[in-house]
């Protein structure tokens, strides 16, 4: 084999590759035997077909079948005899298979930059101590409050104002035909407050049970969506039913409703649950500052391509979900205030950091020999299929069917890799002082 390299730019080099003629015949060979046994050509038994029919019937796919087999399988012997680790795919280009069994092709290899990693066993962190405010547990008691409320008729008067929970039909209509989507049966509604029909609800206050009336509304020109912006809709309104809301008191029978004993017991549960949602956070807080803290203390040169390609596949991602939702890009804009300009710089910047965080946690996971284990799979798709009331190989099986095993197993090193630097790393509680570790922090709780 033949091997030529150039370096186009930095972390960017171009192979150009001679596969010997023999190794192409040889390949080619196998190719045809293989073929001999399963190939159909009318006139012919499988097996029994002659080479020169086969070659009749077959030659240009068993010369495709060639060049896929060998070009990679050489590209790769290439990379590893000068000792180089690609950071991508390649790009092949220029593939070109003779009459004379030569098979020459060129090939763009992305590298992996030079890493200076610092020192990432000793980051220092400073934890905020979490604290649970009893106003924090009255409002967690009032949203409880709301969800055991229930909804009784008004029986002392037909005529709805603010507070009153309203079952309405409405339609909309814009240049006097029916709007799409904007049309409900018995549907509940606060009266006075903003809904997604600015001025909807106000509307109903002053109406009367079995009563029906057309208000004309103007949608402001920011609305989100973009086809009713400074438009006037009539919306035909008949208003059903009118309930009130009653709120139980905070008392024992409350906390009987949600499954506890007393008050007492009730209060320290939404205590414990604060106090669990906060140190999470807290941990996420912790988790991002020290990524933050290697991407920028660790010098990468990553090559303008890579970076390029990323900010893409972020704004691809993008773009996918507001077509889901039903946004348009445009719209997206507007209501976060930037230009297009805007948001390339930002999924650029954004593509920067994932690029040197990825590439710093490999540096790390090489050097620390950090590795996902079988029991490591096994372990985490245990506990998917616990929550989703499903057999394990059967989530594996949709995993594999769905190509994100390889996802799932990237997941699962770079948790690794995290526990294993915030093992190292020195954390400084509020009022405290150093201790080495978080393990007494953020210990997995026994299931």
């Amino acid at each position: 084999m033949k091997i030529n390299t150039t370096q186009i730019e930095k972390n960017i080099i171009s192979f150009e590759i001679e596969v010997p003629p023999e190794e192409v015949r040889k390949e080619r060979e196998k190719i045809y035997q293989q073929l001999q046994a399963i190939a159909k050509v009318p006139g012919f038994r499988s097996g029994k077909i002659p080479r020169d029919v086969l070659e009749k019937h077959f030659k240009d796919s068993v010369k495709e079948k060639v060049i896929k087999n060998l070009v990679p399988r050489y590209l790769l012997e290439a990379v590893k005899d000068r000792n180089i680790t690609p950071l991508t795919l390649p790009r092949f280009n220029d593939i070109s298979l003779g009459e004379d069994d030569s098979l020459k092709f060129k090939a763009v290899v992305e590298t992996h930059p030079a890493i200076e990693l610092k020192d990432y066993k000793n980051i220092r962190l400073r934890k905020i101590a979490v604290e649970v405010t009893e106003e924090e547990i009255d409002q967690r008691l009032k949203e409880l409050q709301l969800q055991a409320s229930i909804f009784t008729n008004v029986e002392d008067r037909d005529e709805a104002k603010d507070g009153d929970f309203a079952i309405i039909d409405f339609k909309g209509f814009l240049n006097n035909r029916p709007l799409k989507g904007w049309a409900r049966k018995n549907f509940l509604i606060e009266v006075g407050e903003e809904t997604f029909v600015p001025g909807l609800s106000e509307a109903i206050a002053g109406m009367k049970k079995g009563n029906s009336k057309n208000v004309e509304i103007q949608f402001p020109s920011d609305y989100p969506v973009s086809a009713l912006r400074d438009k006037k809709v009539i919306f035909e309104i008949t208003l059903n039913e009118l309930k009130e809301r009653k709120v139980p008191p905070v008392d024992q029978e409350l906390a009987k409703n949600f499954g506890f004993e007393n008050l007492d017991l009730l209060k320290e549960s939404i205590r414990e649950e604060i106090k669990l949602a906060k140190e999470e956070g807290e941990k996420q807080r912790l988790v991002n500052e020290m990524v933050e803290r290697l991407i920028s203390d660790t010098n990468i040169d990553l090559p303008s391509s890579l970076i390029e390609r990323q900010k893409d596949y972020l704004m691809y991602k993008l773009e996918n979900e507001l077509v889901r939702t039903g946004i348009s890009k445009e719209d997206y804009l507007r209501s976060n205030n930037i230009t297009e300009e805007d948001l390339e710089k930002k999924y650029r910047e954004a593509a920067i950091k994932q690029l040197k965080a990825k590439l710093i946690f490999s540096e790390i996971s090489k050097k620390e020999n950090i590795k996902v284990e079988e029991e490591d799979i096994k372990n985490v798709i245990d506990r998917i299929a616990r929550s989703l009331g499903q057999e394990p190989e059967k989530v594996r099986r949709q995993l594999e069917q769905r190509n994100l095993l390889d996802n799932l197993i990237e997941d699962i090193l770079e948790r690794k890799i995290v526990n294993f630097l915030f093992k190292e790393a020195k954390i400084e509680e509020k009022g405290g002082s150093f201790w080495a570790g978080i393990g007494r922090l953020f210990r997995p709780k026994n299931k």
